[in-house]
C-alpha cells in the first residue's frame, strides 16, 4: 500500500482478551490481534491500539470492572476513532449483555457513526442481531457450565480433605508426587502442603512481633526496610501482615471459600467459611494463635 493509500485509512482501535494465567504462554492474544489487524485492514482501517485484557475472566468481571474495556472506551469518546474490532463475541462478553449496554451503546449514543466489527462475521457487527444475541448467550452459557464444573470439583475434593486448586499460602509449598503408569507417562497426583522454611521464619517472626504489642504497620516497615522479600514480591503493607495473622493456615487448617465474592478481596467472618482442621504441619502454635489475637 502507497503512502498516500494509507493516509486514507481511517483510525480504529481492537480490543484482545486471554482469561486467565495459563493462557499466558498460548498464541491467543497474538491470534486475536492478527485476524483484527487483517480485517480492519480489509475493511479500510489502521489499528491505532490493540486494548489487551489480560487474565481477565469475563464471566466474573463484567466490563465496567475490567480495565483494557475502560481505556478503549475513553480512547474511542475522546479521540477521532471510527470502528471497534474484536476477535468473536467470547472474547469480549460473557455475561451476555455488559459489553453490549455498557461498551457498545455508550459508544453508540456519543458517536453514532463508529462502526463495530467481529473478525468471525462479515459485515458490521450488531450486538441485537439474532445470531450475535445467539453467539453471545452461547459464550455465557459455557462460562456457568465451567464455573459449575469447578464448584463441584472443589466441593468434592474438600469432601476427601484435600486442598483443591489454589496457590499455596505464603510459608509453605506444594510437593506434587509423580506416579508411573506405564513405561514413560507420569501422572501428576494431589500436592502436599509442605513448610517453607524461610518464609514459614517470616511468619513466626511475624506473629510474635504482633505478640509483643508491634502494630502491622510497624512490622511492615521492619520487613521492607530488612529487604525481606513479601508474599506479593511488592512492599510490605499493613493490610499483607494483617492477611498472615488472619489466615487459619499457619494453625495447621485449610481453609476455603473465604472471600465474599470472587471480586472482591473482602473477607467472611470467621465460622462462615470452610475448615479442614489438622489438615497439615502449623507454622504457630494455637497458643500463640489466641495471644496475638488477643
Amino acid at each position: 500500500m502507497s503512502p498516500k493509500n494509507k493516509k486514507l485509512l481511517k483510525l480504529a482501535v481492537g480490543i484482545a482478551r486471554r482469561s486467565d494465567h495459563k493462557q499466558k504462554n498460548n498464541a491467543s492474544i497474538e491470534t486475536q490481534s492478527e485476524e483484527i489487524h487483517l480485517r480492519a485492514n480489509k475493511e479500510g482501517y489502521e489499528i491505532l491500539e490493540i486494548f489487551i485484557d489480560d487474565a481477565n475472566s469475563a464471566y466474573h468481571k463484567i466490563v465496567t470492572k475490567r480495565q483494557a474495556m475502560q481505556d478503549l472506551l475513553e480512547t474511542v469518546l475522546s479521540e477521532e476513532i471510527e470502528a471497534v474490532f474484536f476477535y468473536e463475541e467470547s472474547r469480549v462478553s460473557r455475561q451476555f449483555y455488559d459489553f453490549t449496554l455498557f461498551i457498545h451503546d455508550v459508544i453508540k449514543k456519543e458517536k453514532t457513526h463508529v462502526k463495530f466489527f467481529s473478525t468471525c462475521r462479515e459485515g458490521e457487527w450488531d450486538p441485537y442481531n439474532i445470531v450475535s444475541v445467539i453467539n453471545l448467550a452461547t459464550a455465557a452459557d459455557l462460562s456457568i457450565k465451567k464455573s459449575r464444573r469447578a464448584k463441584d470439583g472443589q466441593k468434592t475434593a474438600l469432601g476427601k480433605n484435600q486442598r483443591p486448586g489454589s496457590s499455596p499460602p505464603f510459608g509453605y509449598y506444594l510437593e506434587y508426587p509423580t506416579q508411573s503408569l506405564n513405561e514413560g507417562n507420569i501422572k501428576k497426583l494431589k500436592g502436599e502442603l509442605l513448610l517453607h522454611k524461610d518464609e514459614a521464619a517470616i511468619v513466626l517472626f511475624i506473629f510474635y512481633l504482633t505478640s509483643w504489642g508491634h502494630s502491622q504497620k510497624t512490622i511492615a516497615e521492619l520487613l521492607k526496610d530488612a529487604g525481606v522479600p513479601s508474599p506479593t514480591g511488592k512492599e510490605w503493607s499493613g493490610g499483607t501482615v494483617d492477611y498472615i495473622l488472619n489466615n487459619d493456615n499457619y494453625v495447621g487448617h485449610l481453609s476455603w471459600n473465604i472471600r465474599t465474592h470472587r471480586n472482591t478481596s473482602r473477607k467472611k467472618q470467621r465460622g462462615e467459611y470452610d475448615l479442614i482442621f489438622n489438615h497439615h504441619d502449623p507454622i504457630i502454635s494455637v497458643l500463640l494463635w489466641n495471644i496475638t489475637h488477643q
